[in-house]
């Protein structure tokens, strides 16, 4: 669930970005900056409760080549 919250913030977070780029007005542009600010705090929060619970996947790796040679696994 956490992991849910957390990337459905991070697409909020995007669509402020847009938004900014969008937006003719400078009034609306310096209240997206500042909800940016505070939502990537929260963002983080989550980010890091993820990582000390182990709850975050190892991202992908190479392939190590030589040693699926040595075992013979293929």
């Amino acid at each position: 669930m956490l992991f849910q919250v957390t990337t459905t913030n991070s697409v909020g977070l995007a669509y402020y970005g847009t938004s900014i780029s969008t937006t003719f007005r400078r009034d609306l542009a310096a209240i997206y900056v500042r909800l940016m600010g505070e939502i990537g705090k929260y963002i983080e929060d989550g980010g890091n409760l993820l990582i000390e619970n182990g709850w975050m996947e190892e991202p992908p790796r190479m392939i190590d080549h030589d040693q699926l040679a040595k075992d013979g696994k293929m």
